[in-house]
Parts: structure tokens; sequence; C-alpha cells
């Protein structure tokens, strides 16, 4: 099974539910995720987002869905 694994600080709580913010078009858009398993500082996203998805890795806190917003390549870690 091909697993979402994202930084816990990507994730944005309101009103009891999980969200991110995903860039389309360079427009946040807010998605409702559901939670799989936390390893450390990175959370397990089960549904709400798909594996090549664009999402807000910094700053998701400050944002609402329709936002502009400029994107700028993440830093990886070199893992494979």
């Amino acid at each position: 099974r091909q697993a979402i694994i994202l930084p816990a600080d990507t994730l944005v709580i309101k009103a009891g539910k999980t969200w991110i913010f995903r860039v389309k078009n360079n427009t946040a858009e807010q998605v409702l995720v559901t939670l799989g398993r936390r390893l450390g500082q990175e959370i397990e996203i089960l549904s709400g987002i798909k594996v090549n998805d664009v999402v807000v890795l910094e700053g998701a806190g400050f944002l609402n869905g329709g936002d502009k917003i400029a994107v700028k390549a993440a830093k990886t870690s070199g893992a494979k």
C-alpha cells in the first residue's frame, strides 16, 4: 500500500475537523482529510488528497480557501 506522509505542521484543525491546503492554479484549496498513524512529527493521510497533489507545507494556518498563493519548490531530505 502506498502511503501519503506529511509533516504534522501542514494540518489545519478548524471546527473539530482536519484540513490540508492543496494548490490548484496558484490558489489554496481547503481539503478535508482523514488521518492515519502518527510517526513522530509526520502524519499518514488516508484520504482527501492524492500522491501527486501539491500541498501547502508552511503557513497553512494563515490561509483561507480561494487565497492566491505563490508556489516554491519544497526542500527534500534526499530519501529514496
